[in-house]
């Protein structure tokens, strides 16, 4: 299969993150942070595809690539598979770490 670069849209819901792609209907994930939200909607992604294949379905067409297509998402977090990714998070130190360095 090549390589298709679809928008995913990568937004906090009240209690976790929620990730989805305008191109590929019907292909969700959730996660707690938006870096394993992200993970779990690429291997969402790869399986749902996988499965239109299988099933002799057409695979969506990438559509959402310019700022316009973008446009009624601008309010939510936007991440573009072939763009720069999400920071890494950073741990903080537990407590016992921090009295155990001084």
């Amino acid at each position: 299969m090549r390589e298709m670069k679809y928008v995913i849209i990568l937004e906090p819901a009240p209690n976790n993150w929620r990730a989805f792609s305008p191109d590929v209907l019907g292909c969700v994930s959730t996660g707690a942070t938006p870096q394993e939200t992200l993970s779990n909607f690429l291997e969402a992604l790869e399986f749902h595809l996988e499965g239109l294949l299988e099933d002799g379905d057409p695979i969506p067409p990438e559509h959402t690539d310019s700022p316009e297509d973008i446009e009624p998402y601008a309010d939510k977090g936007v991440f573009f598979p072939w763009g720069p990714r999400p920071p890494e998070p950073v741990e903080e130190p537990t407590a016992a770490e921090t009295a155990a360095a001084v």
